[in-house]
């Protein structure tokens, strides 16, 4: 009887894991959610409160290892998260479809060229929670996962909050002027001085908290709440943000 239930245990023990192996190994969805369904992912996350997961893959990678790191970030994030899968051939659309501080925050110089790399916004699709590169996938596998799941929820809860550029002062006490130095521009730009934390809106209507630092002819420089810089076209802004980022040039330019 005993006997019997050991080989039982040992038969039920395998199949799990050969199911999970197999759950590892499973392609991502078609259905999953992408650039084109993305309006649809952003009603789901804003409904659930879920934080929003854009992975970028390759699906076709000749190396193993980075197809397998793609289907493991998948699955190990999409039964709590609202995970948005892009994929290179639909590059072109993500500046008219998805948040406005994605595009940037996906090709950072800090995440590489590499895939499969992660980029996670709050629910609202405003704000930069975190972001991964490729390398810590592939190399970490499911503990990487694991352990990304386990820092997405901690920032779900406590997410990054802006923080005011210029110190607070007592009524009738001058501020104190920045003694910071300036950074360094390309020619033709203006970097703005005192900026604080405000609402900068896309011209498709999204709206992102963020600190302008630089205004150049053709984009501007935001500092996100986590405190990562993207650029962003000045077409993408809507006309009120565009004509804030004139003023603020402005006036820094005197």
């Amino acid at each position: 009887m005993k006997s019997t239930l050991i080989l039982t245990l040992l038969a039920t023990a395998t199949v799990g894991l050969y199911a999970a192996k197999e759950e590892a190994a499973k392609a991502i969805p078609k259905e999953a959610f992408g650039v084109y369904s993305f309006e649809d992912a952003q009603k789901q996350s804003a409904k659930k409160k879920d934080p929003i997961v854009f992975l970028l893959v390759n699906e076709r990678a000749e190396d193993a290892k980075v197809e397998a790191a793609g289907k493991i970030t998948y699955w190990g994030l999409e039964k709590d998260n609202t995970v948005v899968v892009l994929r290179p051939n639909s590059a072109g659309e993500w500046s008219r479809r998805l948040p406005a501080a994605l595009p940037a925050a996906i090709n950072a110089k800090d995440l590489g060229k590499e895939y499969p790399r992660v980029v996670v916004m709050d629910h609202t699709g405003s704000v930069v929670l975190t972001s991964v590169p490729a390398a810590k996938l592939i190399d970490g596998g499911e503990d990487a996962v694991k352990a990304l799941n386990k820092e997405i929820k901690e920032l779900a809860k406590n997410p990054p909050k802006p923080t005011a550029t210029t110190p607070a002062t007592a009524p009738g006490t001058a501020p104190t002027p920045p003694t910071a130095t300036p950074p360094a521009v390309a020619a033709g730009s203006v970097a703005i001085q005192g900026a604080s934390v405000e609402g900068w809106t896309s011209s498709d209507g999204r709206t992102i908290q963020a600190t302008l630092l630089e205004v150049a002819p053709d984009k501007v420089v935001l500092q996100l709440a986590n405190g990562n810089k993207v650029d962003v076209p000045l077409t993408k802004l809507n006309d009120a943000s565009q004509k804030r980022a004139a003023e603020l040039k402005a006036a820094s330019s005197k």
